[in-house]
Order: C-alpha cells, then structure tokens, then sequence
C-alpha cells in the first residue's frame, strides 16, 4: 500500500478498498476521494470502495482475455460462421469466471497484479509473432508507440509508490494550478490507457492487413496521433503497409478515443 499520511473521511465513508494510493483522499472534493481516469477508475478511485474497487480490477482482466481471444483469430476468415479457436474461447471464458470467483473470496492485490501482468505478456507475445509474421511496418510502428507509451505510465506510477512520501512534501510546496500535474498515479492511467488503445487499433489493424481486403486501392493506417485508423490511398499497388499516401479512401475507421 502506498504512503497515505492524510486520511480524512468523505461522503463516502471510511474507503474499503484493498488498495489506497498516494493521493490525499477527499483533499479537493467532498465526493471525490482520488483522482480518476475511465469509467471503472471513477467508480473505484471516486469511493475507495472495495465494491467498486470491482469495477476497476475485474474488467483490467477480463478485458485483456478479450485481447488475447482476438488477437489469436486475426487469419480467421471474417465472413465464416463457424466461431473459430473454440478451446482457447473456452480457456479464457473459465479464467474469467475463476478469477472473479477466487479475487471475490481472497480478495489480494498480488491476484489480480499478477493474473493481469500474465495475460498481458500473453497478448505482447502475440503480437510479436504477427509482427514478424507479417512483416508489417505499421503494424511494427503501432506496436512500439504502444509499449513506450505504457511503460512510461508504469514508470511514472512507480515513482508514485516508491516516492509517494517525497512528492507529497514536494506537491504542498508548489502553485496549487501546478499540483495536479504531479499526480503520478494519474499519468498512470492516461498513458497506460492510451497505450491499450492503440493495441485494439493494432488488432483491427492487422486484421485487415492479413486478409488484404481493400489492398489494391487503400492502406489502414493510423493518424491523429494514434487516435484512429483509416482507409487511405496508396500509390503502391498490393502493398498494405506502404507509407506513400495520396487521397482519403472512402471508407473511414474512428473508435472512440476514451481512455481506460
């Protein structure tokens, strides 16, 4: 557990949770116990509520079950009926419920830290080997943007735990409008959250990129600092990662850009 010196109690009541982080609780809202990034972060870091400490920690894994799953049907092909990888569907099916069964009855931050770091490493493994499979520079390029980006927010929240004591002396001592950019913990959140997204756009990416759906007039590539992926024309014929862009094809992919 991170340092915690300032304790008060909110509208929320006394926190729950097996967890309370460097940020002071309740230090700038009533109703708001820490900093928040996503919907289940709200609920979670909002109350410091065991209950909603759920909403965070269950979907982290269950989530990633759902990346490894699509990751490993990317050369299924997409107009067939047939569910494909049906035993490993299974596998990651009983994880999910079996997790949630066991973190419900011993309900230890180590469980989730480390079923949540296993899955995680599974997916990477993944993409790597879709990488060198297909030689794809965007995909390559996804990949590495990815990663940089989620072990700099692994970086920053480490300093969190590690100097929680430190950089809350230090955040006392500066402009209160310069205060919330030293919440580690929350830059945490951003750049790991910006770093799953651009795996799901990596995902769809090689997707499409395998089945060469759309290879003779367009490229997918990513644009708007990684925040979507769309159709563009390419002066290289048959060449899906071709970085010579000319028009906007006509069919255009945006995901939402909420962070996790």
């Amino acid at each position: 557990m991170a340092f915690q010196e300032f304790n008060d109690t909110g509208y929320w009541g006394k926190p729950t949770a097996t967890i309370d982080w460097c940020e002071k609780n309740y230090e700038v809202n009533y109703y708001v116990a820490e900093m928040l990034v996503g919907f289940g972060s709200l609920a979670f870091h909002m109350t410091l509520l065991y209950e909603m400490q759920l909403f965070d920690e269950l979907p982290m894994v269950w989530g990633t079950c759902y990346c490894v799953y699509c990751l490993s049907i990317v050369k299924h092909d997409m107009r067939s009926k047939i569910i494909p990888n049906k035993l490993l569907l299974l596998t990651l099916i009983i994880i999910s419920i079996g997790f949630a069964i066991i973190y419900l009855a011993w309900p230890q931050p180590l469980l989730q830290h480390f079923c949540y770091g296993i899955l995680v490493a599974i997916s990477l493994a993944q993409e790597i080997k879709l990488i060198l499979e297909f030689k794809c520079a965007v995909c390559k390029r996804m990949f590495m943007v990815a990663i940089a980006l989620y072990l700099f927010g692994f970086f920053l929240w480490n300093i969190d735990n590690i100097l929680c004591k430190n950089i809350t002396i230090l955040r006392e001592q500066i402009p209160i409008f310069i205060q919330p950019f030293t919440q580690m913990h929350a830059w945490w959140h951003i750049f790991a959250g910006y770093g799953v997204y651009i795996q799901v756009l990596f995902c769809i990416h090689s997707t499409y990129d395998y089945h060469k759906k759309y290879k003779h007039s367009s490229v997918l590539l990513p644009e708007h600092m990684y925040f979507s992926i769309r159709w563009q024309k390419t002066t290289k014929r048959g060449d899906c990662c071709s970085s010579a862009v000319n028009d906007l094809g006509q069919s255009t992919f945006h995901l939402s850009s909420a962070l996790l």
